[in-house]
């Protein structure tokens, strides 16, 4: 990439979107440019990283402190966030790279999106939806993470047990409580089965986690996990499975999901929104959704409110088990999912970071 002045206003934490950023990140310090780097609430945190190259501390850092005097609002910038907030910039030539998980656009989120260059999304659903409000949209698919993701070589269990995985955030939109549900129904107390999920999520409370847990109490083989502060924690459980359960309503990607069927992991996916651009029969076992429902869930999308509206996919618990049933018959003819491993090589974020620059120099 050829160097040009430039700024990047973005989050680095553990959540999905700062894994985004700092992905994005490494490939612009090994490309050796140096742009304002704007860290959105002042967060640098980088310890769900474990050890940390020095160098590319070190370079952020730098990035970061030359930011306020060196920028510019007639510089291109590039802003990794949500569209909520995203009318603040610091340029008048901003792209934003966003993630949206439902099937509507509303008023306000439009206008925020207008009044950008470009919106870039991982998902060509979402291009579509905005599109229809003209909308100057992109869509860059992600990566992935193959510096904290990778194969072990390693025994997690005892047994020959079979492991189902399921991962993210645990909320109505990723429809976890319809597939545990159906996954006890089928496979629940039987000691060749087992499911391990790792579904913290940071806003809801302590309460709200010991009651999922207590729902599932009785059942000896389903595992709810709390958070995996490491990376190499969470490449570690990622690895302990067989079969990752995608089943999201709304995605702008998928990240867990994504990375496992990279690592080789077969895969159960709901054939809807981000999912579509990287699961496909032959990586996956595909289910078709059978219906919309609405996205409020009272805690993270509020009926009515300006962002957050529209509708979310889901799915039969009979075609989810059908599915599941399929998923076993594949690992059984071969536990690596070879197709899926083809993802690491297809999707990377040297790709993702070269598009986005790209954009960037057209302004």
């Amino acid at each position: 990439m050829d160097k040009f002045d430039y700024s990047l206003e973005i989050v680095l934490n553990s959540l999905s979107i700062g894994q985004v950023s700092r992905c994005i990140l490494e490939e612009i310090y090994k490309q050796e440019h140096e742009p304002n780097i704007f860290i959105i609430s002042n967060n640098f945190d980088l310890s769900s990283e474990g050890q940390v190259d020095d160098g590319f501390v070190k370079w952020v850092k730098s990035c970061v402190s030359k930011a306020s005097s060196s920028y510019s609002r007639k510089h291109p910038c590039l802003k990794i966030w949500h569209i909520n907030g995203s009318h603040h910039s610091i340029s008048d030539n901003q792209s934003l790279f966003t993630f949206h998980e439902t099937d509507f656009a509303t008023e306000t989120e439009v206008n925020i999106c207008n009044n950008q260059k470009n919106v870039i999304f991982s998902s060509q659903d979402s291009c579509d939806i905005f599109s229809k409000h003209n909308v100057n949209t992109k869509y860059i698919p992600l990566g992935f993470d193959s510096k904290n993701f990778k194969n072990l070589d390693k025994k997690f269990f005892s047994d020959d047990r079979l492991v189902f995985g399921l991962a993210g955030k645990f909320e109505k939109r990723k429809n976890h409580a319809l597939a545990i549900d159906a996954w006890a129904k089928r496979f629940g107390n039987q000691k060749e089965y087992y499911l391990n999920c790792a579904l913290h999520n940071q806003f809801l409370s302590k309460q709200d986690h010991e009651s999922l847990r207590n729902k599932y109490k009785n059942y000896f083989n389903i595992q709810l996990n709390d958070r995996f502060p490491l990376n190499q924690q969470y490449n570690d459980y990622l690895n302990s499975i067989d079969i990752m359960l995608c089943v999201s309503g709304g995605e702008g990607w998928g990240l867990p999901e994504f990375q496992a069927t990279a690592l080789g992991k077969h895969s159960v996916v709901l054939n809807c929104s981000g999912y579509k651009g990287w699961a496909n029969e032959s990586n996956s076992v595909l289910i078709e959704p059978s219906k919309k429902i609405g996205s409020e869930d009272g805690k993270f999308f509020i009926k009515g409110g300006p962002f957050n509206q529209g509708e979310l996919f889901t799915f039969k618990p009979e075609d989810f088990i059908s599915a599941c049933d399929r998923a076993v018959e594949r690992h059984k003819k071969n536990p690596v999912n070879t197709s899926g491993k083809e993802l690491r090589t297809q999707f990377t974020y040297k790709n993702t970071t070269e598009k986005c620059i790209n954009i960037l120099k057209e302004l």
